[in-house]
């Protein structure tokens, strides 16, 4: 992921942007599988809320199995005055589960765990340990509880590729900066306040990102290419028509079927029209079958496709307030 970084203050557009010398990473597993995930709605908004609450909030979030729009609002009601903006994720059959939170505005992103899964993880106990937290037994547990099957499930992979404000010298070669991993630790063990489960099968891993110069002088031909500005309206144009050829794809075989359903007196053309609807129907089982797996996995694709294009294309003026925009349900493109 690549944001716009600004210290100023977080939602701040008035000064220009520079890089922080510290950056806070949470990830986190938050189970929210529809239909499937227990409790799935209050434990995403109690983990929205802890996340708020936190003395140290993070600059950047990295969510995983959040597959539900209505989750996805929720955190970003929570999350909304320390992080403003927001990437959630189409791809995939069924979506990709993934949403990304951050402090400043996201450039950019591309879709490439370790949380320890112990004794303190609610969801791993046995059924009879689950009904007494039904029946309201808190059932505490010692942090420092041994467990030999504790595992290592989630991860937080960092570069220490240099900042973009790198101070150059007149031969075009100078210093860089990067980042190094000052700390890392296991978050949000806590149960939930009222259901006394766990807030996800899965615990979260913060990490603090410290920035650090290095003497290695930069490679002055490397540079970032720009794309015509007149290009852009021809992709966007691009992926709205193939959306709206796989819209038309999709309900193609139940047209087809309709001519199958025709009147006719004659007992052997009717059979031909029903050999032919069963072939129909044959049809457009397959082709719903392809649809489910593959055109809407394109779909979502072309959603991604259109929403990097945005994103790179020039900045608009800036507004006061990012937050306000983003309510009326505009201007803030990093909730596409």
């Amino acid at each position: 992921m690549a944001v716009s970084q600004n210290p100023a203050g977080r939602g701040s557009l008035s000064s220009p942007p520079r890089c922080p010398e510290q950056i806070r990473l949470l990830t986190l597993n938050c189970w929210g599988l529809l239909h499937i995930s227990a409790l799935r709605s209050p434990r995403i908004l109690e983990i929205g809320r802890r996340i708020a609450a936190m003395d140290a909030p993070p600059d950047a979030v990295c969510f995983q199995e959040l597959f539900c729009q209505e989750d996805f609002q929720a955190l970003r009601r929570e999350t909304g005055t320390i992080l403003p903006h927001a990437k959630f994720y189409h791809s995939g059959a069924f979506g990709a589960g993934l949403a990304i939170f951050s402090r400043w505005p996201i450039t950019s992103s591309s879709m490439n765990g370790a949380t320890s899964n112990n004794v303190l993880n609610t969801w791993r106990w046995t059924k009879s340990e689950q009904k007494k937290l039904s029946a309201g037994d808190l059932c505490p547990v010692d942090p420092d509880t041994p467990d030999p099957r504790g595992q290592r499930l989630d991860y937080i992979f960092v570069s220490t590729g240099q900042s973009p404000d790198v101070v150059e010298s007149s031969e075009g070669d100078g210093p860089r900066s990067g980042w190094v991993v000052e700390s890392a630790n296991v978050a949000m063990t806590e149960r939930h306040p009222d259901l006394l489960v766990s807030l996800s099968d899965h615990f979260a891993v913060t990490a603090t990102l410290t920035r650090h110069t290095s003497s290695t002088p930069r490679d002055p031909s490397a540079a970032t290419p720009t794309t015509p500005e007149s290009d852009y309206d021809a992709q966007l144009r691009y992926a709205a028509s193939n959306d709206h050829h796989e819209d038309k794809t999709l309900s193609r075989s139940e047209y087809t079927s309709i001519l199958a359903m025709i009147f006719c007196p004659r007992n052997f053309v009717a059979f031909i029209l029903m050999l032919f609807g069963s072939v129909v129907l044959l049809a457009g089982l397959i082709d719903g079958l392809l649809a489910l797996l593959f055109f809407s996995w394109e779909i979502r694709a072309l959603k991604e496709f259109e929403w990097e294009v945005l994103n790179s294309q020039p900045p608009a003026p800036a507004v006061t307030d990012p937050m306000a925009v983003c309510e009326r349900g505009q201007g803030d493109k990093n909730e596409y």
